[in-house]
């Protein structure tokens, strides 16, 4: 059968995170609309005394979207690359040590149509279109200050939606 997991708490001593982000928005044309940015994040945790200094994740993102006013039409792609990261976890001597999640990509897509004098909205796309649903650690463990077997779960995988919005606080001229 499958073999159990056993998971275990342990504290850190001290943990700082410092960081940060810059945007940039761009308007082509009054139809095209992009957005790009980008940031980076650092952990400085102290694990049994020792300072393992700062460590940065770096992230990147970006958005196009795409409106066909007169058709009352709206395409949004959007995309996100977030760094390897430092993550704490017990090692198989039952120590705190600093492993490493490895980077990933997300990437979601959107159309929405309004109806109706925008009394209707109609939305259906893909949320995580490359299917990112686990990652293993540097050294194979699951994540957190809790020790275990297995991936680390990032989201539960590629999802369609559809949506239909009314609103009611709208009239119809």
């Amino acid at each position: 059968g499958p073999n159990p997991v056993d998971y275990s708490n342990a504290n850190i001593g001290r943990y700082q995170t410092a960081g940060g982000r810059v945007q940039f928005s761009y308007e082509m044309h009054p139809q095209l609309e992009l957005r790009a940015g980008a940031g980076l994040t650092g952990i400085n945790a102290w694990l049994e005394n020792t300072n393992t200094g700062f460590q940065y994740t770096p992230e990147v993102n970006a958005t196009a979207s795409y409106n066909w006013y007169k058709q009352m039409l709206n395409v949004n792609l959007y995309y996100k690359y977030t760094g390897a990261s430092p993550q704490p976890q017990l090692d198989a001597d039952n120590q705190l040590v600093i492993s490493e999640i490895p980077g990933f990509h997300m990437v979601d897509f959107t159309v929405t149509k309004k109806f109706f004098h925008t009394l209707l909205t109609a939305s259906a796309g893909v949320k995580n279109a490359l299917d990112v649903t686990n990652l293993n650690l540097a050294n194979g463990s699951t994540g957190g200050a809790h020790g275990g077997g297995g991936a680390l779960p990032i989201s539960w995988g590629r999802t369609f939606f559809v949506g239909l919005k009314l609103d009611l606080t709208k009239s119809l001229k």
